[in-house]
């Protein structure tokens, strides 16, 4: 769920910026642009002295909401959790000389994406065990209500969450999709009540866990490490949704799930609610990378109108 936005930062504004927040003696050597960033531009500026290279994620906003969302998640996982995630260094607010927005700086973390990664075959079972022994700890992490992990819970059934977001995704798409589509979704939406029972506890989620999102050490292609997890929204939900989008992009496999399934049980009908999930997870692609996503969409729906 990523794409590049073509804008940068000069290196004298991107020195104002390490200057200010990290080292006055530091400059900017090179800006290389990374892969990330729906909203946001992410790139790698390269310094003279440590830490040698940050990770700068920017938005010309000032008081940019997701930007200080991220900055603030990434140190919430590293107070609670033992999951891997990128060190921050700071978070600038402008104005610094000529930049007037937001920007966080992380420190790099080196690896490559698990689809770049090389990995033998016993490589990615190795890689799915650890993936799910990341999954296990994080999934212990239960509270009373769901939400956001920075905040106080804002409701004690999961269909308040998703529900809406549900109806959100489908009001967006409605004009691509077809007219049989919008029949079955909106059946599906009415009888969401039945379809997802509550079940579960609220539960700590990454909540954008595919391939892009996880970083890996293939150094050793036979015994790859996990180094990071990214992009991470720290929320408190049903885990289903977790372990759905971890199917639909198929960055899970069934030795992920033997080993997650002995810590943490999975109830009956698991296929049938990950397509459920599914859907605005596809509607979502559909709205922001458009035509590509409608076929597997519209396959989904003939899925789930033979289901319901």
């Amino acid at each position: 769920m990523r794409t590049k936005r073509n804008h940068t930062l000069d290196l004298r504004t991107a020195t104002e910026i390490v200057r200010a927040a990290i080292d006055p003696q530091l400059f900017v050597i090179e800006i290389k642009p990374l892969e990330g960033g729906m909203i946001n531009h992410v790139s790698e500026w390269v310094l003279n002295g440590p830490p040698w290279s940050v990770v700068a994620k920017f938005s010309r906003q000032g008081g940019h909401e997701g930007i200080r969302n991220e900055y603030e998640t990434l140190q919430w996982y590293r107070d609670h959790t033992t999951l891997p995630v990128p060190t921050t260094l700071a978070l600038v607010e402008g104005p610094i000389g000529q930049f007037k927005g937001t920007c966080l700086l992380m420190r790099r973390v080196y690896g490559r994406h698990v689809d770049q990664a090389r990995m033998s075959h016993e490589g990615r079972k190795h890689f799915q065990n650890q993936l799910a022994d990341h999954l296990i700890e994080l999934h212990n992490h239960r509270r009373e209500t769901y939400g956001s992990a920075l905040r106080e819970g804002e409701s004690v059934r999961w269909l308040d969450r998703f529900g809406p977001d549900f109806k959100h995704q489908f009001k967006a798409v409605m004009p691509k999709i077809s007219r049989r589509s919008r029949v079955v979704v909106t059946k599906v939406y009415n009888e969401l009540e039945t379809l997802l029972p509550e079940s579960n506890k609220p539960t700590l989620i990454h909540g954008d866990l595919w391939s892009n999102n996880i970083l890996v050490d293939d150094s050793n292609p036979n015994l790859p490490q996990i180094v990071s997890f990214i992009d991470g929204h720290a929320s408190f939900s049903d885990r289903e949704y977790e372990l759905a989008y971890l199917r639909c992009f198929q960055t899970a496999d069934e030795t992920f799930f033997r080993r997650y399934t002995r810590v943490h049980k999975i109830d009956r009908g698991f296929q049938t609610r990950c397509q459920i999930y599914w859907l605005p997870t596809l509607m979502r692609h559909v709205r922001y990378f458009g035509s590509r996503y409608l076929q597997p969409f519209e396959k989904l729906v003939d899925e789930v109108e033979r289901m319901i």
